[in-house]
């Protein structure tokens, strides 16, 4: 593997499939740990804000 390309898309593969087997946990554990609907909400927005700045700041 000289090419350096193949190395990067093999681990964005790896990672794709992490953060795909990770996320489906998250949603039902935030349900858990706060019953106040406005608690849950309100987590379920940090997670998302926090994934899409990752994204973000992933491309930088």
């Amino acid at each position: 593997m000289n090419d350096g390309y193949w190395v990067v898309l093999i681990g964005r593969a790896l990672q794709g499939v992490g953060a795909a087997g990770a996320f489906p946990i998250v949603l039902p554990l935030v349900g858990d740990m706060f019953k106040n609907d406005d608690e849950v909400s309100g987590a379920l927005g940090e997670i998302e804000t926090a994934n899409t700045l990752g994204k973000v700041l992933s491309q930088c």
